[in-house]
């Protein structure tokens, strides 16, 4: 059977009205705390993030590795801002333009 390209538009448009109604049923159900978070990415071939300047190693590394400092997330984050927290900092100055002082916790 061949689509001609107006009834696979037709088809595309119904399912993409499908998929719209979808998460207001996700919306409604009540959130619940604990679980799994499964991630599809890329499998490092090692988890040494010294011996690669990969970002696909790195986004992994990310959820098992704390950092110097991270970009903090969350509802009260306004969107392309990116500001940064410390990770593994409590606090940082910079004295001058070619150093940085980090108090460790």
């Amino acid at each position: 059977m061949q689509l001609s390209r107006r009834h696979l538009l037709t088809l595309g448009g119904a399912a993409l009205a499908g998929a719209s109604v979808a998460p207001a049923v996700a919306r409604a159900q009540t959130p619940k705390r604990g679980g799994t978070l499964a991630i599809r990415t890329w499998d490092p071939p090692h988890f040494d993030p010294f011996q690669t300047i990969s970002y696909k190693t790195h986004i992994a590394l990310s959820f098992t590795h704390s950092r110097l400092l991270k970009h903090k997330a969350g509802p009260s984050v306004v969107p392309c801002t990116f500001p940064i927290e410390g990770d593994l900092a409590e606090s940082w100055t910079q004295p001058n333009e070619t150093t940085h002082v980090f108090k460790l916790r």
